[in-house]
């Protein structure tokens, strides 16, 4: 699994970035997953970056955790006790590990070489895991520049997706992010590179913050009422062991 340097963290988590449209829409549609399932256990983001995804859903109710291999600054004050940093998931004391009982691998598994293998590590590891939600690139007519600089190796359809978890109940697979297809598309047609860098909305002007909210909400409604082949940038995926 890729380690991120200290720009990479920056890059892809600036300060504010809660509040761009792509990662608000994203965490409320990875809620909607935990919500179907009435998720009540103990979930751990493997992979977590500065934590922002673990704090959202620890604010939603759900008694979430993460760890990451590197050691980036924690995204909000006090989330330290919550996060687990220099360290893989494997790391963990085995009495933390035998209480989870959700695994998410939010944009993790495309960095990693032989995926079977890493899932199979897990589910070794955490004997009494349930539930698996993760979050991947798709797509890979659209690769990009971008996804090299994150250390995404390949983008997925859901066909391939559906073949990581081949003896897993599917309780949902869908692409989200439909409106940003077309352009990305676009964009590999012409063979142009995209940006590396985030920019942060939160210190921006009114208008600017008021149409990432409402990208936001259509983002989610997007992703609760198109069908879920309608390909997209993103795939949302969440099975029953």
């Amino acid at each position: 699994m890729t380690r991120y340097t200290d720009n990479q963290y920056e890059d892809a988590y600036p300060d504010g970035i809660e509040t761009h449209y792509w990662h608000s829409s994203r965490n409320r549609v990875l809620l909607d997953q935990l919500d179907a399932i009435r998720f009540s256990g103990i979930g751990l983001d493997v992979g977590c970056g500065r934590g922002m995804d673990v704090m959202k859903f620890r604010q939603a109710g759900y008694d979430y955790h993460g760890v990451e291999i590197g050691r980036p600054a924690p995204y909000y004050p006090g989330s330290e006790p919550y996060l687990t940093y220099d360290r893989t998931s494997f790391d963990l004391p085995r009495e933390f590990r035998e209480r989870v009982t959700l695994l998410s691998f939010l944009d993790v598994l495309p960095c990693v070489e032989d995926i079977p293998a890493f899932l199979q590590a897990h589910y070794e590891h955490f004997p009494n895991v349930r539930h698996v939600l993760a979050w991947l690139v798709a797509r890979q007519e659209i690769f990009s520049n971008y996804d090299v600089h994150v250390g995404s190796l390949r983008r997925y359809t859901l066909d391939e997706c559906r073949a990581l978890f081949p003896k897993a109940n599917i309780l949902n697979l869908q692409y989200c992010f439909r409106l940003l297809y077309p352009p990305a598309r676009t964009l590999s047609l012409l063979g142009m590179d995209r940006s590396t860098a985030i920019q942060s909305p939160a210190g921006s002007t009114p208008p600017v913050r008021a149409a990432h909210a409402l990208l936001s909400r259509y983002f989610v409604l997007e992703s609760r009422i198109l069908p879920k082949t309608v390909p997209g940038t993103s795939i949302v995926c969440l099975v029953e062991l």
